[in-house]
């Protein structure tokens, strides 16, 4: 496609600068050493848990409390790898424009025979798959449940399908910071701003006039990750997780679209 010119050179550029970079080694190999110690700390924490909860089945009878320790591993595990995705993804995007702002290759960029919509595309893109890479690992833990009951792989399934759209939602809107900021550092603490406001806003949401609490409610990353976190898809989500990254990637479009006309304009 025209509209698309150049994005698959710029993301195959991008994944190759990735697996490249010590870099990113060092963020794959903290990220999942990580997730790992947290998994093998939530497992003991809920089989702990579970075995107390068989012991008082024993011991009152019917009255005792039956613990699904799958489902809770599983249910903590997914909040856990979001909060650390929201911490990550501002490391990834950081430079993705910013950088080629800050060397002066932006403007070699804009030249190019690469369209603005590929310059976008292929940057998020290429981050974004480096992004799935990174949460492969994480998901084959899921196998680790079957030594300790039935496996939930529904819930992990649709976890990760909301981590992985979530992930990408991330990605849309730090690539938007990266592409208004020319330094790295300025782009990731904007990155986790922007992030927190959309994690944390549905919090004062009862404080607001009725009439707008559901719409504050809406806007709330974390808000629509739950319904995966347990195995539900809803359209309702679904289409949040379209709608969000289209605004902030049609806000990068416009960005670039910016730095181009006023290169123009300055030529």
């Amino acid at each position: 496609m025209r509209f698309l010119r150049g994005g698959w050179a710029i993301c195959k550029r991008e994944l190759h600068s990735y697996f490249v970079s010590p870099v990113a080694y060092a963020l794959l190999a903290i990220f999942w050493l990580a997730e790992g110690i947290f998994f093998v700390s939530i497992l003991g924490y809920w089989a702990a848990q579970g075995r107390n909860a068989d012991a008082r089945v024993q011991e009152f009878g019917a009255e005792g409390n039956l613990l699904n320790v799958p489902a809770m591993v599983a249910g903590s595990f997914l909040d856990v790898t979001a909060l650390v995705l929201m911490f990550v993804v501002p490391i990834i995007a950081m430079g993705l424009l910013s950088e080629e702002k800050r060397r002066g290759t932006m403007d070699l960029l804009l030249t190019s025979p690469v369209s603005n919509a590929g310059i976008m595309w292929g940057k998020f893109c290429g981050a974004y798959v480096f992004l799935l890479f990174m949460l492969t690992p994480p998901f084959l833990f899921q196998f680790v449940m079957d030594f300790y009951g039935d496996n939930e792989f529904g819930t992990f399934v649709t976890g990760f399908l909301g981590l992985a759209l979530m992930s990408a939602s991330m990605l849309a809107a730090t690539l938007w910071v990266s592409s208004i900021t020319k330094n790295q550092v300025v782009s990731a603490f904007a990155g986790y701003g922007v992030l927190m406001v959309f994690w944390f806003i549905d919090a004062p949401a009862n404080l607001l006039p009725s009439i707008y609490q559901d719409g504050v409610r809406w806007l709330s990353i974390h808000n629509h990750f739950g319904d995966f976190r347990v195995g539900v898809i809803s359209g309702r989500d679904l289409n949040y997780f379209v709608w969000f990254p289209a605004f902030f990637l049609f806000l990068t479009y416009t960005a670039l679209e910016s730095i181009r006309w006023r290169g123009v304009r300055s030529s």
